[in-house]
């Protein structure tokens, strides 16, 4: 679950809110005593990136881990398109795990990018990764900063995979789950590709009710949904990171990837 605990160590930056909230970077202890970076927004925390040099592509939250089980659904994925970068934690992981693949990262904000690049060491993976972090199509690393639902109205691309984890503080871009939106994802997948997003939703009750409408939208586009809790042990009342799949292949039972 994205969230914040209020502590006392001071920020390395921070902006008054804006159109895309308010954005902080601080250095914190995680739960296991390790340093950690987190890029927050309204508080909550959005991104994070281990601090010790030999982490700094491994991932920090448990749900992002959970897009891993997309290469259980589809061994093959070769090109993929993430929708919100953030501070990039999750394309630094996905472009050094997955050698033969290419991402492209769309993010709305451009701040966002600077962000990335002066505090989360971005600019080294761009340098590795990209021939240009203009959104040009090069490289096995193309940046685009732009609306996600405009993206992929100009787009002439398809991909094997493509994830959804734009979020401003707790709030997920509503149009890329709308029937419009994910019509229009589906559009831009290959045969077999793969729609994946992180929600932050109860399974059952009152706080279900994003994901009963999420379910219906994907139904009306893809074979087969599924869905799973990042927190298997929390009660199905609560709410909290969610995995959402939408594919027109099988979905073997998938496990939460510690």
């Amino acid at each position: 679950m994205k969230n914040y605990d209020e502590a006392k160590e001071k920020n390395l930056y921070a902006t008054k809110s804006r159109g895309y909230g308010k954005i902080m970077v601080r250095d914190q202890l995680d739960d296991n005593g390790e340093e950690v970076r987190y890029l927050l927004v309204n508080f909550q925390k959005e991104s994070a990136m281990f601090k010790a040099p030999e982490k700094r592509d491994e991932l920090c939250f448990a749900y992002t881990k959970q897009f891993a089980n997309a290469f259980m659904i589809n061994s093959q994925i070769k090109d993929s398109l993430l929708i919100g970068g953030a501070a990039f934690s999750y394309p630094k992981y996905y472009l050094s795990h997955y050698p033969e693949a290419r991402l492209d990262v769309v993010e709305i904000n451009p701040e966002m990018l600077e962000i990335a690049k002066k505090y989360f060491y971005l600019e080294d993976y761009i340098k590795m990764y990209a021939k240009a972090a203009n959104g040009a199509d090069n490289g096995r690393l193309g940046i685009h900063i732009q609306d996600g639902m405009q993206f992929l109205a100009a787009c002439e691309k398809n991909y094997d995979l493509i994830i959804n984890d734009a979020y401003i503080g707790a709030s997920l871009d509503s149009g890329l789950m709308s029937y419009r939106g994910v019509a229009q994802i589906k559009r831009h997948l290959n045969a077999g590709g793969i729609y994946m997003v992180n929600i932050i939703t109860a399974l059952t009750g009152f706080f279900a009710n994003d994901l009963k409408k999420a379910r219906e939208v994907f139904g009306a586009n893809f074979k087969n949904v599924y869905v799973y809790p990042v927190r298997p042990d929390l009660s199905s009342l609560e709410k909290q990171n969610c995995i959402l799949i939408g594919t027109d292949l099988e979905i073997p039972k998938l496990d939460v990837i510690e």
